[in-house]
């Protein structure tokens, strides 16, 4: 299947609109900053702990400065 550059871009637009409204994530958990002082690796969440299945998809966001334990959090969208 072949998908032009463009297509992608409004498939990960769409995706991150959909994530963003089902599981209430503010846009700064979403996205990286464009500022370098403010990039850090810490805030990102890494493509390894994406789960996809047949209804639902989850991920993990690292810890943030209200997270007591630094555990993350785990967030599940499902259909």
């Amino acid at each position: 299947m072949s998908f032009s550059m463009e297509s992608l871009d409004d498939l990960l637009f769409v995706t991150i609109i959909f994530t963003g409204f089902h599981a209430l994530l503010q846009l700064g958990e979403m996205m990286e900053s464009d500022m370098v002082l403010k990039c850090t690796s810490k805030k990102l969440s890494l493509r390894h702990t994406i789960i996809i299945s047949t209804g639902s998809y989850s991920f993990v966001l690292p810890s943030h400065k209200s997270d007591q334990f630094f555990e993350g959090s785990t967030i599940l969208i499902e259909a």
